[in-house]
């Protein structure tokens, strides 16, 4: 599973980890140490508990072929080994986490959440450089239509992240389950918002200067109880190009609204918001191969 990082915050009770990452300039905890806190799967989905589980895409898998569209092949980075790999498709098992969530909640279950994320990838890599990479904002209404469809794109993520908390050998806590249940809380504990990285444009822009040419996703990020040893705070990043998702759930203090609880949601400058130690965790890459470079 790689590394796990051990960093006491000033000012808090909690030890902060980076899941399955080896580049962010943080010291590490002994990976004995992590393993005592990890967890054996117990074979089960972690939203349901069915025993008839899938392999969910670490991204989805039309993304990675919209991605590709007859370029000749992704690029794959794995930060954990610093490896370049040519990937043999969207179904190549590499790219996928291991079985730990059930085929009716990976299909039937999470198809409006699905639908919702095909619509906004469509929107961002269709308008990233027809004005979405300067505006400030973005308006749903121009995007889903339905109301309720914004918190969808935020439960495809939050779906995501739960997979890679059960790789990482943690339980997906309830909070998270009540959230992609729709069902009423008493707390807010998912946050979630957009940003822009000015970095990861200028290197879209040494690939293509028309379209979107990568995906990124961020290793787990945790902070543990010092008491309990118990996480009560898990975050990962997600990128479209240069434009990404940061999400977080809280289990201790209340998170402020997040992007599908407003009409008009701001695009942030990553720059400007906390944990830039999550955001240089880039766990999984995929690029349009290099022999399209320049075109």
């Amino acid at each position: 599973m790689g590394r796990v990082e051990s960093d006491m915050m000033r000012g808090s009770r909690h030890y902060a980890l980076s899941m399955e990452q080896d580049e962010c300039p943080r010291p590490w905890m002994p990976t004995d140490a992590v393993d005592a806190l990890r967890r054996p799967f117990d074979s089960r989905c972690w939203w349901c508990g069915s025993t008839d589980l899938s392999a969910e895409h670490r991204f989805k898998r039309s993304d990675l072929s919209k991605l590709d569209a007859s370029k000749g092949g992704l690029d794959w980075i794995d930060s954990g080994t610093g490896v370049l790999q040519r990937i043999r498709g969207p179904q190549d098992k590499r790219i996928k986490f291991e079985p730990n969530l059930c085929k009716r909640c990976n299909n039937a279950r999470s198809q409006p959440s699905d639908r919702a994320w095909d619509l906004m990838f469509d929107y961002i890599a269709q308008n990233w450089y027809r004005g979405l990479r300067r505006s400030r904002t973005i308006d749903f209404a121009n995007i889903l239509g339905d109301a309720e469809e914004p918190r969808r794109v935020a439960q495809y993520l939050v779906k995501n992240m739960a997979c890679t908390i059960v790789s990482s050998g943690f339980a997906v806590p309830p909070g998270i389950i009540s959230f992609l249940d729709d069902d009423p809380v008493d707390r807010r504990e998912i946050q979630s918002v957009f940003f822009r990285c000015r970095s990861c444009w200028e290197q879209e822009r040494n690939v293509s200067k028309s379209e979107i040419s990568s995906l990124a996703r961020a290793s787990l990020y945790a902070e543990l109880d010092r008491e309990t040893m118990e996480p009560n705070v898990f975050a990962t990043e997600f990128q479209v190009g240069a434009f990404g998702f940061m999400i977080r759930w809280d289990g201790v203090n209340e998170s402020p609204p997040a992007f599908f609880e407003v009409d008009r949601a701001t695009i942030h400058d990553r720059r400007s918001l906390p944990d830039q130690h999550l955001h240089c965790c880039v766990r999984d890459r995929f690029m349009i191969v290099t022999d399209v470079r320049g075109k």
